[in-house]
């Protein structure tokens, strides 16, 4: 298996993962047999990482994304071009069936990723069993196979699948029926090997009576909504619920029977970052496939009043590593604990000072600085996928409230003084990278205090941008001149510059996120309304 992640976006017309197009992203590589041999004529195929080959055998889920087949030259090499920025996985089979290459990887650069040499080895196989138990014989029961062009039936007598010619490397499975009645099955990180059967073991498929209660949850992202006009992909969606628009009488106390599903029962990743029951409040983030531009009639279904499920909530799969979230801390730990990384990169951070209570912020829970003590460190990160290069395609975000405006420095969120930050300085958002002997180029706007601001700062190669509540506020970049040597071996720091200077926030901050892409106008916008407290995207009918 042969595993890469490019994690930058070439354009700031791209929102979010897979959103945008850039003519020069790409893949090429060379494939070649163990001997060095070039594998020629072999067959190549790309898809998105969440492709799924539907039972009609169509051309899949996401016609605007790449499903392409080709084959490799004379040279076994291949090549696409002109594909949307997104995660794909790339399969190459040999002429004769026998060995074959994985590569994932993210076309987010504008320029064509070069996979290098993919060595070719024998395919292996996927068998196991589906328990039919409540299941009619009449039903048709199907296994897929994430991000690649292969759907199998379940035998109905035996209730047994076999999969062959599989690639070696880790995959994601979905086993359903035709039936609308049952859930659908999702076996994860199943390892195939060269030349071995992986047995998988035997599942059962849910029937959705199982759950009591459900409910439609509607996005609106028109003018009367959140007035969004493209699609933006993987998009975490916030969900704030309350007596109001929930019965968490019919739910779990600790909301371990919630689901989430597509309209044809799909389930979707979703992650809770608080469920108060005794106070009838939760919030939650869904991973919503594709958010449709300038729509009020997409919908998933939320379910609930199940006593006998177990939870299957993944804060790791909503904001996906994969997808370019190297860091996501919601800011809602209680005195001194940990501030956790919603992330599967775990850099998890450690608060100094006087410890405090959370208190309420804008998307649930926050934490309060108290301008002269209080920061958090996150251990580690010196030296991570959090040490983004100069000229490099990141996004910083955060909700922070300021408690006064003072002509001082109150850092936000930063990677030391000479490298990267996000902060309050000199009564202004500020949103700063340090070049190598040249100083420190800045995008600027006038702050308020008192009040939570969603603040974003984009570095896309050498453009920059700032954003305030969803609307970009400045983009040409000033220049302070600043000889010193560019430092990249500072930890990234909440509250507090470096433990060499000052600069603590004054205030509360909450949901602090940062992205290995350039986030766009649109993702931003999708970012703020639907985090902001009168929540404008999501709407409950």
């Amino acid at each position: 298996l042969v595993f890469f992640v490019i994690t930058c976006v070439s354009d700031l017309a791209v929102g979010g993962p897979g959103s945008g197009s850039e003519t020069t992203n790409g893949f090429m590589a060379a494939v070649r047999y163990q001997d060095g041999t070039p594998a020629m004529a072999a067959t190549v195929k790309i898809r998105p990482s969440d492709y799924l080959r539907d039972t009609s055998m169509g051309s899949g889920p996401d016609a605007a994304l790449a499903i392409i087949d080709t084959v490799t030259d004379s040279l076994g090499r291949f090549s696409f071009r002109g594909i949307e920025p997104f995660d794909y996985v790339i399969e190459v089979i040999d002429s004769q069936g026998n060995e074959g290459a994985l590569y994932r990887g993210n076309a987010r650069q504008d320029s064509v990723v070069d996979c290098g040499v993919l060595y070719l080895n024998p395919v292996g196989q996927i068998v196991g069993t589906v328990d039919y138990s409540g299941i009619p014989d009449t039903a048709a029961v199907y296994l897929q196979m994430y991000g690649l062009d292969r759907i199998e039936r379940v035998d109905v007598s035996t209730g047994s699948y076999m999969v062959g010619g599989v690639v070696s490397g880790d995959y994601d499975l979905r086993l359903f029926t035709t039936l609308p009645s049952f859930l659908p099955k999702i076996i994860k990180d199943v390892k195939v090997v060269p030349s071995v059967a992986t047995m998988v073991d035997t599942v059962a498929l849910t029937p959705l009576s199982n759950w009591c209660c459900s409910r439609r949850v509607y996005l609106n992202t028109t003018a009367s909504g959140a007035a969004v006009t493209v699609t933006l992909k993987r998009f975490p969606v916030f969900i704030r619920l309350t007596s109001e628009n929930f019965d968490f009488i019919s739910a779990q106390t600790s909301g371990g029977d919630i689901r989430f599903l597509k309209p044809d029962n799909t389930p979707l990743a979703y992650h809770i970052e608080r469920w108060d029951a005794a106070n009838s409040r939760a919030e939650l983030w869904v991973s919503i496939d594709s958010v449709q531009g300038n729509n009020d009639t997409q919908y998933f279904v939320m379910l609930w009043g199940n006593p006998d499920a177990v939870s299957e909530a993944s804060s790791a799969s909503v904001f996906d590593t994969a997808m370019g979230f190297e860091g996501v801390w919601h800011m809602n730990e209680p005195d001194s604990a940990a501030t956790a990384d919603a992330t599967g990169n775990h850099y998890d951070g450690r608060k100094y000072g006087p410890t405090s209570a959370a208190v309420q912020g804008m998307c649930g829970l926050a934490q309060r600085f108290d301008g002269a003590s209080q920061y958090i460190v996150l251990s580690n990160t010196a030296s991570s996928a959090l040490n983004f290069a100069e000229n490099g395609y990141y996004s910083i975000s955060a909700w922070v409230y300021a408690e006064a405006l003072d002509n001082d420095f109150h850092s936000i969120v930063s990677k030391g003084n000479q490298q990267y930050g996000l902060q309050l300085a000199w009564n202004i958002w500020q949103f700063f990278e340090f070049h190598h002997r040249i100083g420190w180029e800045s995008v600027e706007s006038s702050a308020t205090a008192k009040s939570w601001k969603y603040v974003t700062g984009v570095r896309a190669g050498k453009r920059q941008y700032l954003y305030v509540d969803g609307e970009i506020v400045d983009s040409t970049i000033s220049t302070t001149e600043g000889v010193a040597n560019r430092n990249t071996g500072d930890n990234v720091f909440i509250g507090r510059r470096t433990l060499d200077t000052t600069r603590y926030w004054n205030g509360m901050i909450d949901e602090v996120r940062t992205c290995s892409w350039a986030h766009s106008i649109n993702w931003i916008k999708l970012c703020y309304m639907n985090q902001k407290q009168e929540d404008e995207l999501v709407e409950f009918r």
